[in-house]
Protein backbone atom coordinates (compact mmCIF):
# COMPACT_ATOMS: atom_id res chain seq x y z
CA UNK A 1 0.00 0.00 0.00
CA UNK A 2 1.42 3.32 -1.04
CA UNK A 3 0.08 6.87 -1.27
CA UNK A 4 -3.27 5.75 0.18
CA UNK A 5 -3.82 3.27 -2.67
CA UNK A 6 -4.16 -0.50 -2.59
CA UNK A 7 -2.31 -2.50 -5.28
CA UNK A 8 -3.06 -6.10 -6.26
CA UNK A 9 -0.80 -8.04 -8.63
CA UNK A 10 -2.56 -10.97 -10.31
CA UNK A 11 -0.63 -13.38 -12.54
CA UNK A 12 -2.14 -16.49 -14.09
CA UNK A 13 -0.18 -19.64 -13.34
CA UNK A 14 1.31 -21.58 -16.22
CA UNK A 15 -0.35 -24.85 -15.14
CA UNK A 16 -2.78 -26.92 -17.22
CA UNK A 17 -6.11 -27.82 -15.61
CA UNK A 18 -6.40 -31.46 -14.51
CA UNK A 19 -8.79 -32.41 -17.34
CA UNK A 20 -6.22 -31.32 -19.99
CA UNK A 21 -3.14 -33.01 -18.48
CA UNK A 22 -3.21 -35.82 -21.09
CA UNK A 23 -3.09 -33.39 -24.06
CA UNK A 24 0.00 -31.76 -25.55
CA UNK A 25 0.11 -28.03 -24.90
CA UNK A 26 2.69 -25.32 -25.63
CA UNK A 27 3.00 -22.17 -23.59
CA UNK A 28 2.89 -19.01 -25.69
CA UNK A 29 4.08 -16.79 -22.87
CA UNK A 30 2.22 -13.97 -21.19
CA UNK A 31 0.47 -10.93 -22.59
CA UNK A 32 1.42 -7.43 -21.48
CA UNK A 33 0.33 -6.44 -18.02
CA UNK A 34 -2.83 -4.34 -17.85
CA UNK A 35 -3.79 -1.99 -15.04
CA UNK A 36 -7.39 -1.60 -13.97
CA UNK A 37 -8.74 0.86 -11.42
CA UNK A 38 -11.38 -0.91 -9.36
CA UNK A 39 -13.96 0.19 -6.80
CA UNK A 40 -12.53 1.74 -3.64
CA UNK A 41 -11.71 -0.56 -0.75
CA UNK A 42 -12.34 1.11 2.62
CA UNK A 43 -12.22 4.50 0.95
CA UNK A 44 -8.90 3.92 -0.84
CA UNK A 45 -8.53 3.54 -4.63
CA UNK A 46 -7.72 -0.01 -5.77
CA UNK A 47 -5.39 -0.70 -8.70
CA UNK A 48 -5.27 -4.20 -10.21
CA UNK A 49 -2.21 -5.26 -12.19
CA UNK A 50 -3.28 -8.27 -14.29
CA UNK A 51 -0.99 -10.52 -16.32
CA UNK A 52 -2.49 -13.55 -18.12
CA UNK A 53 -1.37 -16.19 -20.59
CA UNK A 54 -1.86 -15.79 -24.31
Amino acid sequence: MENDRVYFYLEEKNILPQEYQSEIAHSKGFSCEIRVEDFPLRGKPVLLHIKCRR
